[in-house]
Order: C-alpha cells, then structure tokens, then sequence
C-alpha cells in the first residue's frame, strides 16, 4: 500500500486515502493475497469495502491476472445476497476492487456455523456464489451446513 500518498488529514486517524474517490478507514480482514477494507466515497459518503493486493504481488502477472479477472467475474454475478463491484482502482500501488459493504461479516465465517443458526439468506448465497464459479469450482453441501469446495478437473 501507498502510504506516502495518505491523506495528511486523515493520517493521524489511520485512515488513507484510495484514488481520488475514496477513503480507507479500518481493515477488515486479510487473505492470501490481500486485504479488505471498510471505506467510504468521499462525494456521498457511501460505505463500501475494497480488496485491495497487496503490493508484493502487484509484479507478479499471473496474480494481477487472477484478481483482474475475479472482477469481472463478480460484475457478471446478480443476486440480491452478493456484493456489487462498484470500481476498479489502479493508482501507485493500489490495485483495488471497490464493492458494496454489508454488514454482518464474511460469508465464509458464516458457513463455518453450525446450519442451525444460519441467517434465511445463507444457503441461497452460498448456492448462488458455488452457481457462478460452477465452471472452476465443485461445491457440495453436507449434513449439518459444512461445505466443501474443491476446484473442478479439466
């Protein structure tokens, strides 16, 4: 992350700023190969979450590739239980995918409850994320909410 180009007002808040439209407040988690942080439009003040790779991989092609394409994947998705892509950031050495924020947490903590206490949008979700990767992805549901997923043989 570009840390030089924050933000002076925000700095002491550790808040930073993404591109011209954005400002990152708090993380929100961290995968493999980046970080997802809660945000909000400047103009409108929108609350939104952006993934962002992290900058050791932003030389790499293969995985800029994957994260570019994991964007566009997500713009052809349309359910009501899973996050619309707003914007992609390439600024520095910010490369961010900009969406929605819901509330609630990550759908993958979720699935690691017991089904019993799952919310009424869990398993149409959850279905509907396994649908849209269905031609990378085998998703099986077993007793008691566990789900598994393994990467589809060419």
């Amino acid at each position: 992350m570009d840390w030089a180009t924050m933000d002076q007002s925000a700095q002491g808040a550790g808040a930073r700023a993404l591109g011209a439209r954005y400002t990152l407040t708090s993380l929100l988690g961290r995968g493999a190969t980046g970080e997802v942080w809660l945000g909000a439009e400047r103009r409108s003040g929108r609350r939104v979450a952006a993934k962002l790779l992290r900058p050791e991989y932003l030389e790499d092609d293969a995985v800029v590739d994957r994260f570019v394409r994991e964007r566009t994947i997500l713009l052809g998705l349309r359910h009501p239980g899973i996050v619309s892509v707003i914007d992609l950031i390439v600024d520095g050495e910010d490369l961010a995918i900009v969406m929605d924020y819901l509330e609630g947490g990550s759908l993958r903590r979720v699935l690691r409850e017991p089904r019993s206490s799952w919310r009424p949008w869990t398993t149409p979700t959850a279905r509907a994320c396994c649908t849209a990767t269905s031609s990378r992805t085998t998703c099986s549901w077993a007793p008691g909410g566990a789900r598994t997923a393994r990467a589809a043989s060419s």
